[in-house]
């Protein structure tokens, strides 16, 4: 996470959505939540860096995927 952080600084959404929820279990993440981290994911996704490039693409279609079958993102 430190690697995205680099990009977005400190309090982004990508951190306190995504890395405070991926650590417990049963959180969940949708709507409003999807649109500040596509913001963020368009940031990122011009990165130099490989592994930011393909998180951020990841994270992009897992949020496709969340509003195509109207369902939230659940982190387990």
């Amino acid at each position: 996470m430190e690697r995205i952080a680099g990009h977005l600084g400190e309090g982004s959404a990508l951190e306190r959505i995504v890395r405070f929820s991926a650590s417990h279990v049963g959180d969940v993440t949708e709507e409003p939540g999807f649109g500040e981290l596509e913001r963020e994911l368009m940031l990122i996704e011009s990165s130099p860096d490989a592994w930011v490039r393909e998180r951020a693409h990841g994270l992009s279609e897992l949020i496709g995927m969340a509003r195509h079958e109207q369902n939230p993102i659940v982190f387990v």
